[in-house]
């Protein structure tokens, strides 16, 4: 048994910062959430939590743990955001290539870029699903693999070329002279460059700015 005063010499005394009867009592552990970074600034909030004294527990979105579901529905939300911004930029400066807004005012084109953008953010949202599935993963865009990546680029290519054929044969829009023509697909190369480029660039950004990282002190 462990000793303690003036015999503590006369018996077996315990080792140095350890009790010897009981758990280690609980302390405050500090969890910093990075929710935005970018361009050498960064948006961070705290809150504390009791641990067990010698924890190892650390928290980090590349396994299911406090935090991740809260981190995946910031990413999320950026994506919808991100998404938006982006598509409706490129559908506005395609307008030219299309017969139908060629020749229209830009105020008079901004409604119909709007819609057709909230339509791409709902197919970017269903491309991260597709990733999801091939990577078996839902916070896939949170971890950044190329390959996952390469992925949704190949789909969005893929949905880009139905759209355009489907569109095509039922009238809703007509190409015109602005328009480069991929022979090989019989499409128009700006909308499937759309769908190529943006739902990767989209998640890249998206989880640049939510932060791939949980900081723990």
């Amino acid at each position: 048994m462990c000793s303690s005063g003036p015999a503590a010499n006369q018996g077996r005394i315990c080792p140095p910062k350890r009790r010897c009867q009981g758990a280690g009592p609980k302390r405050q552990r500090a969890v910093t959430y990075r929710l935005f970074r970018g361009g050498g600034w960064a948006v961070t909030f705290k809150f504390s939590r009791g641990a067990k004294a010698g924890s190892e527990h650390q928290a980090h979105p590349s396994r299911p743990g406090h935090g991740l579901l809260e981190q995946f529905w910031i990413f999320l939300g950026l994506v919808a955001l991100i998404g938006f911004v982006l598509n409706e930029v490129w559908e506005m400066a395609q307008m030219r290539a299309y017969v139908e807004t060629n020749d229209a005012p830009w105020l008079d084109t901004l409604a119909l870029c709007t819609r057709a953008a909230l339509g791409d953010v709902a197919i970017v949202l269903g491309l991260y699903a597709g990733g999801a599935l091939a990577a078996a993963d839902f916070a896939w865009g949170l971890r950044g693999r190329w390959n996952t990546y390469l992925v949704t680029g190949l789909l969005g290519l893929g949905v880009a070329i139905l759209i355009e054929h489907a569109a095509l044969v039922d009238g809703r829009w007509t190409y015109g002279t602005h328009m480069p023509m991929i022979p090989l697909v019989n499409a128009g190369l700006w909308p499937l460059l759309q769908m190529t480029l943006l739902p990767p660039a989209t998640f890249w950004i998206a989880r640049r700015l939510a932060g791939h990282s949980l900081i723990e002190t």
